[in-house]
């Protein structure tokens, strides 16, 4: 005997890691479910985990499972925080440097880093462009997909 398929209008169950169960409908968001944990938790999440499968926060939920909000705090926000910074540095370097060419960007236990191939090495006030691009990029806050 199989299931009934899960409407819209009915709910989901999370276990959350303390234990506790959360109710949402289905479709919800998940960034709307951080925001019904606490206004905390939604304001430094930065992705989800449903049945260990990570999930960016603008996804809809579409079943029950185990949920996990990473936030800014969990040791596993340091990977995705810092490809994040790579590529936004790569991008500011692409946007001030048009001529500059990516080779090879990583992340390291103690961060990133990207090498450039450019015409003349950056310099110091180069440097300050980019970091003062790149907070302009992040102020815009522009949609990461």
């Amino acid at each position: 005997m199989s299931e009934a398929p899960i409407t819209e209008s009915e709910p989901l169950t999370f276990t959350l890691p303390d234990g506790s169960l959360k109710l949402v409908r289905k479709g919800t968001t998940l960034q709307n479910v951080a925001e019904s944990i606490g206004s905390s938790v939604a304001k430094n999440a930065v992705y989800a985990e449903i049945d260990g499968q990570y999930i960016d926060l603008i996804e809809a939920v579409q079943k029950s499972g185990m949920l996990n909000i990473i936030t800014l705090f969990d040791e596993e926000a340091l990977d995705p925080i810092r490809r994040g910074c790579l590529l936004l540095l790569a991008a500011s370097v692409n946007q001030l440097f048009p001529s500059a060419r990516g080779v090879e960007g990583h992340l390291t236990e103690e961060g990133f880093y990207y090498d450039f191939a450019t015409d003349k090495p950056f310099t110091s006030s180069d440097l300050l462009k980019i970091e003062q691009h790149m907070t302009k990029l992040i102020a815009e806050n522009p949609p990461v997909f």
